[in-house]
């Protein structure tokens, strides 16, 4: 958020109002939100909303939002910039609306909800556990992996069927694999601050 100061007002002024940065986390992680809960709006100068669980949190206050709500907000067409942040094993609960829509077949997790989907260490995401993340990928959106391929890829703990071995493993490996447009839009770090 530093960097908003030096912004124009005007474009300063429509951020602030029209910007939310979520995170979306399992309550078994809950020690690790500490520090973003204490920080409120402070966080990073936007809205920032954490939905832990069942609990969710506005600029580090207990709020009624609801996983519904933001998946509401984001299939809407406001012009707003929403930012999640989650892990892919949250995705489902995202398109679904939250666990409270686990058994409404009116609430299609396959939602379509965001033109730009960016997975970290992409090389350590599952295919299968990617199928729910790329699931909110409007049609036209973008995918951007970030991560080393040649990494350690996903443990499986069973042997893929016959047939179907390409669809196991790494979904960066996967990818570079049955599309040749990735392999050659790959761009690669120039320095490493580690």
């Amino acid at each position: 958020a530093r960097f908003l100061v030096y912004l124009p007002a005007e474009t300063r002024d429509f951020l602030l109002k029209h910007t939310a940065v979520s995170f979306v986390a399992s309550e078994s992680n809950r020690d690790a939100w500490d520090d973003l809960l204490d920080a409120g709006r402070q966080y990073c100068g936007f809205d920032t909303e954490l939905y832990l669980g069942q609990a969710s949190y506005r600029n580090g206050t207990p709020s009624t939002n609801t996983l519904y709500g933001l998946r509401e907000r984001l299939a809407g067409g406001d012009n707003r910039i929403e930012i999640v942040f989650s892990i892919t094993k949250q995705s489902y609960w995202i398109g679904k609306g939250g666990r409270a829509n686990k058994d409404n077949d009116d609430v299609n997790p396959v939602a379509k909800l965001f033109d730009r989907i960016f997975i970290d260490e992409s090389s350590q995401v599952s295919v299968a556990d990617s199928l729910t993340t790329l699931a909110l990928l409007t049609s036209g959106g973008r995918l951007g992996l970030f991560g080393d391929w040649l990494q350690m890829p996903p443990i499986q703990s069973i042997e893929p069927p016959l047939g179907a071995e390409h669809m196991v493993g790494s979904l960066h490996q996967y990818l570079r694999k049955r599309f040749s447009e990735v392999h050659a839009e790959e761009a690669f770090l120039k320095y490493n601050y580690r």
